[in-house]
C-alpha cells in the first residue's frame, strides 16, 4: 500500500513515498511512478527473503553476470541516487522475493 508523508521545516515541503515490490526471476521495475524525487530511492530487501536482490538502472538487469547490478542481501538496503522511481529495476535469481523503498 503507497503512503505518502509530507515533512515540513522551515526550508521546503518534502513528499516521501513508501511501498513494497515483489521480485522473482524477471526485471520488474520498482514502480511506474514517474514523479521526480529529489534525492533518489532508499531500497531495503526484506529481512526474510531466502536469496538476494539485484538493482539497477538498467531494463536488461541480470541477477550476477555481465549486466548485473547491485546485490542486496537478506535484511540490506541501498540508496539509489536517482531522479525518477521508475528507472529502478530489480531481479533475483529466486522467485517471490520481497523489497521496501521509500523514494523522496
Amino acid at each position: 500500500m503507497a503512503k505518502k508523508v509530507v515533512i515540513a521545516g522551515n526550508a521546503a515541503v518534502k513528499t516521501i513515498n513508501t511501498r513494497s515490490q515483489t521480485v522473482g526471476l524477471s526485471v520488474v521495475q520498482l514502480s511506474t511512478n514517474s514523479r521526480n524525487l529529489t534525492d533518489g530511492v532508499q531500497i531495503v530487501a526484506d529481512a526474510g527473503n531466502s536469496n538476494s536482490v539485484w538493482v539497477g538502472v538498467r531494463s536488461n538487469l541480470t541477477a550476477g553476470g555481465a549486466n548485473s547490478g547491485v546485490e542486496i542481501v537478506a535484511g540490506a538496503g541501498l540508496l539509489v541516487p536517482v531522479t525518477l522511481e521508475d528507472k529502478v529495476y530489480l531481479i533475483s535469481d529466486a522467485g517471490s522475493q520481497s523489497v521496501t523503498f521509500m523514494s523522496y
